[in-house]
């Protein structure tokens, strides 16, 4: 079989492409995301050195080249997509990107950017919730209790868990900075 036949026999892939209608395209959503420390984002020539170093993309579907993409376009849609929140905002593509461009700050822009508009992943408000009730991201259970007292720690951290009085501290910080309201009881989560 010649090597033109052995081609047409395997199924080509496609690309898909998504229309993006003119509507879409919010100038004022590009300028806020600029103006907010990221006014340089701009200059991006979409290079792919952001997401091919990424080392999110290795464990999921992050295409940091995108998100930016779509905040230069002023498609306030990439305040919806879950990428936005897979970002560890370690750093690297901006230590990498050849134009020094401030990427982490401008995805920590849009994630705020996102909460004030309710686009709050299910997994944030939880771990909100759990910081308000308990002063920690992952509560105590009998489980850790025991793992530590087993490794001759004391069966409490010497957290909120040890000192309830803190965690009246955390909460009245949670309630000034708004934290709590915005995310857990006013948020309604999107995806999920």
């Amino acid at each position: 079989m010649s090597e033109l036949e052995q081609m047409e026999e395997k199924p080509t892939q496609r690309a898909v492409f998504e229309v993006i209608r003119s509507s879409e395209f919010d100038p004022e959503f590009a300028k806020v995301v600029a103006s907010s420390g990221a006014d340089e984002i701009v200059q991006c020539f979409q290079c792919g050195t952001c997401t091919g170093s990424c080392p999110m993309g290795r464990v999921s579907a992050i295409r940091t080249r995108q998100i930016i993409r779509m905040a230069v376009l002023g498609l306030k849609k990439v305040l919806a997509t879950d990428e936005l929140w897979h970002c560890t905002t370690c750093g690297t593509c901006y230590d990498r990107c050849p134009r020094d461009l401030k990427v982490t700050e401008a995805i920590v822009v849009m994630r705020m950017l996102a909460v004030r508009e309710g686009h709050i992943p299910p997994n944030l408000a939880r771990i909100v919730g759990y910081v308000y009730q308990y002063g920690h991201a992952v509560p105590i259970n009998e489980e850790i209790r025991n793992l530590r007292k087993k490794l001759g720690l004391s069966e409490l951290p010497p957290t909120t868990h040890s000192y309830p009085q803190a965690l009246e501290s955390v909460q009245k910080a949670m309630k000034a900075t708004s934290i709590y309201e915005t995310v857990v009881e006013r948020g309604k989560p999107d995806r999920g």
